[in-house]
């Protein structure tokens, strides 16, 4: 998502792997597939270990429509980039919620109240994981998804936000 690679390294060293999931970059969740890049005797050594059944035919079919359309996948992460994303940091910067910067789909806030917002967020019917480990306690992952989604969240926030005021 952040337009930066180091797919360029591989031929340089032998021992990079590159990996990325379907998921995020091709909005495919519940796919649970990803890719891995590198030398290609590090390729073949890897093969060897694969399984027989590792990918189900669902994600192979969702994969093999995303490949068969970049144009919608461009447009996808555009829309999440350069409008979602930056709509969600305003939105925070505006109500004061603590966020950390970054290139990637998702959004690491720090909530005044996380359990209740944790709460409230599930009730509306959003999801977002809580996270933990040193210098991130006490934040949730939102994940950055289409306008639509967006709006949706800005919603479910606003009236939590609405009832702690009130």
């Amino acid at each position: 998502f952040s337009g930066i690679t180091l797919v360029d390294l591989i031929k340089d060293y032998e021992n990079l792997f590159i990996t990325r999931t379907f998921s995020k970059q091709f909005g495919l969740a519940s796919v649970r597939a990803g890719y891995v890049l590198s030398q290609e005797q590090n390729i073949e050594q890897m093969l060897k270990i694969r399984g027989p059944y590792d990918v189900n035919m669902f994600a192979k079919a969702a994969i093999t429509g995303a490949l068969n359309d970049l144009e919608y996948a461009r447009k996808y992460w555009s829309e999440i980039m350069e409008k979602s994303k930056p709509k969600l940091e305003e939105y925070f910067r505006k109500n004061k919620i603590a966020f950390y910067p970054s290139d990637a789909n998702f959004i690491l806030i720090k909530p005044e109240y996380r359990e209740r917002t944790l709460d409230h967020l599930k009730r509306e019917g959003i999801l977002v994981r809580p996270r933990e480990g040193p210098q991130i306690e006490g934040t949730l992952r939102i994940s950055v998804g289409t306008l639509q989604d967006t709006e949706r969240f800005i919603k479910a926030y606003s009236k939590l936000l609405r009832n702690d005021s009130s």
